[in-house]
């Protein structure tokens, strides 16, 4: 069955982290009039019909830092609690923890954006994380019933040479697009362990517990680069610093949360420094 996600949310502008940056500093529950008025408050561009406030509203929303109300007349905005953390910690949005949050964020199957959930999660990983752009067009046309053109799909790739370059996740060299292991750098633990977190909570929200079956459907090494093997040294990571506790006596293996998202939000920086 054909995805009805909107695969032009971003009006074809790549993500900005400036503008995304701009919008974390107003976000702090301001009611505006409408997008001129954004644009006039954040220097984000915003013609008469047209402009980069809307799609910058959606990445923002989708990276989990803001909640968009709309109304009539009226649009209002406020920080999530994560966008606190990193508008307190890093408000340029340059550290490259924060863009990783961003991008997983960004990347989750249910609450992020469409196109990043099939790019990572449903065609990569059955290509041996490369495939060409012609073969990743007519995969995603599958998903989302032809409604994929090169203009929706250059700001995602645009978004890996820009945004989030530093994190030298995703290349295009030639025809062929290519996804790259995320690193596991010990100052990353926290941030990993909120991605996969969120992802858990969304796809089970009411279990304390899941299987290695289970936690197949949340995609999160997909979201990374990596592979079966990569994902479990994760695992095995978090278990050492607490986060969550392996059962390998079981088959399938089970894992247990040990904290709250709550609580890996507060240390998300806490090995930055």
């Amino acid at each position: 069955m054909a995805s009805n996600g909107n695969v032009n949310f971003h009006e074809t502008f790549k993500p900005d982290a400036s503008y995304i940056a701009s919008i974390l500093e107003i976000a702090d529950d301001a009611t505006y009039s409408g997008v001129q008025e954004i644009s006039s408050d954040t220097g984000i561009p915003q013609g008469d019909h047209s402009g980069k406030v809307d799609s910058h509203l959606l990445y923002s929303k989708y990276m989990g830092l803001i909640n968009v109300v709309k109304k009539p007349g009226s649009i209002y905005i406020s920080r999530t609690n994560l966008g606190e953390v990193i508008y307190n910690e890093d408000p340029g949005l340059q550290e490259n923890l924060s863009l990783l949050i961003c991008h997983g964020m960004l990347s989750r199957p249910i609450d992020g954006a469409p196109l990043w959930k099939s790019f990572f999660a449903d065609v990569l990983p059955r290509y041996n994380e490369t495939i060409s752009k012609d073969y990743l067009l007519g995969e995603l046309n599958q998903i989302y019933d032809g409604k994929v053109s090169t203009k929706n799909l250059s700001p995602l790739l645009n978004a890996y040479d820009d945004m989030f370059s530093s994190l030298d996740l995703v290349e295009v060299s030639g025809d062929n697009v290519i996804v790259k292991k995320a690193k596991m750098s010990k100052e990353f633990i926290f941030a990993y362990a909120y991605i996969f977190y969120s992802l858990w909570n969304e796809k089970y929200p009411d279990q304390a517990e899941i299987t290695s079956i289970q936690m197949d459907d949340l995609h999160f090494g997909h979201i990374f680069g990596w592979g079966k093997k990569d994902e479990y040294e994760m695992l095995e990571r978090m278990t050492e610093k607490s986060i969550i506790r392996l059962n390998r006596q079981l088959s399938p293996y089970t894992i247990y949360k040990l904290v709250t998202l709550d609580d890996l939000r507060d240390l998300l920086f806490s090995e930055l420094f």
